[in-house]
């Protein structure tokens, strides 16, 4: 009976705990002009680089620099270096600021993105320094 109290204030707290790291799980920082988005989003779709049920809205948030949820995440269809490439693509073209945790935003908005800091690394240091269709992502700028 003396232990119920004690457990339910260790639930209290790790609810705070868990809510604060929640809350730092936002989506890029789209600093260009908004758009582009669009533009960007069915380009993906039509090269099957994403869902084709994938929506607007969805997509959109990621962008918006709010929080992001499990659900709101996006699916990305091809090779994880070419995620990787695309993300690069979006700070080189200054649509997104470049931050110290532009490979962990990554993994929060797209599912299957971890690693991809590796899989830039693995690109570069091949023959041409550029992941196989990489067109397909220089295309949508």
């Amino acid at each position: 009976k003396k232990q119920k109290p004690f457990i339910e204030e260790m639930i209290l707290f790790l609810k705070k705990e868990y809510a604060k790291v929640e809350k730092k799980k936002k989506g890029f920082n789209w600093i260009s002009n908004t758009d582009e988005l669009p533009i960007i989003f069915k380009k993906l779709k039509d090269k099957e680089l994403i869902q084709k049920d994938e929506t607007i809205e969805r997509f959109m948030n990621i962008f918006n620099n709010k929080e992001i949820s499990l659900s709101d995440r996006i699916q990305w269809r091809s090779q994880k270096n070419l995620l990787a490439y695309f993300i690069d693509k979006l700070f080189q073209n200054q649509k997104i600021p470049l931050t110290s945790n532009l490979w962990s935003i990554a993994n929060i908005c797209f599912n299957g993105a971890n690693n991809l800091a590796q899989s830039k690394e693995n690109y570069l240091h091949n023959s041409s320094g550029l992941p196989r269709n990489h067109h397909l992502i220089d295309s949508l700028f």
